[in-house]
């Protein structure tokens, strides 16, 4: 339930104790905030120097590592939500998947936010929350997705498989 800030040296700089237990890896803003989620249903950001700045509170555990997208943050909880959340800690707006997020987001070079969930589904959202397109695969998406510089998308699933996708063309 701690994160800790370790320069090169390995000297501790500082730590934050969050209210239970944190399973995924901070993101780091342009600006040097760092996000991350916890068990506590809170996405945190925290200053480089470790103080808080702000909690944001979900449905459930955010076990999802967090994207900084635009003036946004986006990140999955175990209440079946993706939050966009404004760089001051409130809510830009959710989109609920069929089940738990534990994916982490990716946002593409035209904005699309890629997740997973366990509903089997890999999403692609607008900016704007709204779905861009789904796909079914065979069985639960917890891994994160990740892009090739062709525009490929690699994610894995539950199904043992990983599987290469190519989004569909952008509707003009």
């Amino acid at each position: 339930d701690l994160v800790y800030a370790l320069p090169p040296n390995g000297q501790k700089r500082w730590d934050f104790r969050a209210g239970a237990d944190i399973e995924a890896a901070p993101a780091i803003g342009d600006d040097g905030t760092i996000y991350v989620g916890s068990d506590d249903d809170k996405l945190y950001a925290l200053a480089p120097e470790g103080t808080l700045r702000w909690a944001f509170t979900t449905g459930g555990d955010v076990r999802a590592s967090a994207a900084v997208g635009s003036g946004v943050v986006y990140v999955g909880s175990f209440d079946s939500q993706l939050y966009a959340v404004k760089l001051d800690g409130t809510l830009a707006w959710t989109f609920r998947a069929g089940d738990r997020i534990v994916s982490s987001a990716l946002v593409d070079s035209r904005g699309g936010i890629l997740f997973g969930s366990q509903d089997d589904r890999l999403y692609c959202l607008e900016p704007d929350g709204h779905l861009r397109w789904s796909v079914e695969l065979g069985g639960d998406v917890d891994s994160s997705p990740t892009l090739a510089a062709d525009g490929t998308i690699f994610v894995g699933s539950d199904d043992r498989k990983l599987y290469a996708l190519r989004a569909p063309a952008a509707q003009k």
